[in-house]
């Protein structure tokens, strides 16, 4: 069985087809002549939910993401492998999350938010 990360596809080849010398009948090297296909299997991984969330960081700023993983994405600014802006300035804290079905919902949120001033931000994380 094939796992696929969530919003991801996996593409599943089928097997192989023989390949026979037939260069006698005119037709090339391929059984069924110069026609190649491939059988394809796109797996879809269920659906999960996304999540935008503002980050506090130590000199004050504030940091707009979305993920769908909140918890992970942390740790991963807290170890330096998360954005530059949060490796720079180092993160303190999850101050607000908004949670939404799927991801194009939460990447739209997430540039509207960074849209808005730091006042009202900080409005919304009140």
């Amino acid at each position: 069985m094939i796992e696929a990360f969530p919003g991801s596809a996996v593409v599943a080849f089928g097997p192989r087809p023989e390949v026979s010398d037939n260069r006698a009948s005119g037709r090339g090297s391929h059984p069924e002549g110069s026609t190649r296909r491939a059988q394809v299997t796109v797996i879809k991984s269920s659906p999960s939910k996304w999540f935008v969330y503002i980050l506090k960081c130590f000199d004050n700023s504030l940091y707009v993401g979305a993920t769908n993983d909140v918890a992970r994405r942390f740790k991963e600014h807290l170890s330096g492998k998360g954005s530059k802006y949060v490796r720079s300035r180092s993160a303190e804290k999850v101050v607000y999350t908004e949670e939404f079905d799927n991801k194009f919902d939460a990447f739209t949120r997430e540039r509207e938010l960074k849209g808005f001033s730091r006042q009202k931000k900080l409005k919304l994380i009140e």
